[in-house]
């Protein structure tokens, strides 16, 4: 509730965010999370507004190369 960030002790108010986020499916996302609560910072040489936009994450998905069909096929007779 105030003007100037630098009065606003966010230095003290809980990660509740940073909590559930530990526990996310994705592994990188998890990872990235515990190592905040753990007080350890972040290195990354990229920059993640364009490495994890829409847009390359589509085209991870277009060009990624398909599956053999024996393991598609293996898959679905666990599944079945």
């Amino acid at each position: 509730m105030k003007r100037e960030p630098n009065f606003a002790n966010a230095e003290g108010a809980p990660i509740w965010e940073l909590v559930q986020l530990a526990r996310h499916a994705h592994p990188t996302i998890s990872m990235w999370a515990s190592d905040l609560l753990k007080g350890e910072l972040l290195e990354y040489g990229g920059d993640p507004l364009l490495d994890f936009g829409t847009t390359n994450f589509l085209e991870r998905i277009a060009f990624k190369n398909p599956k053999d069909s024996d393991k598609v096929a293996k898959f679905r007779q666990r599944m079945a």
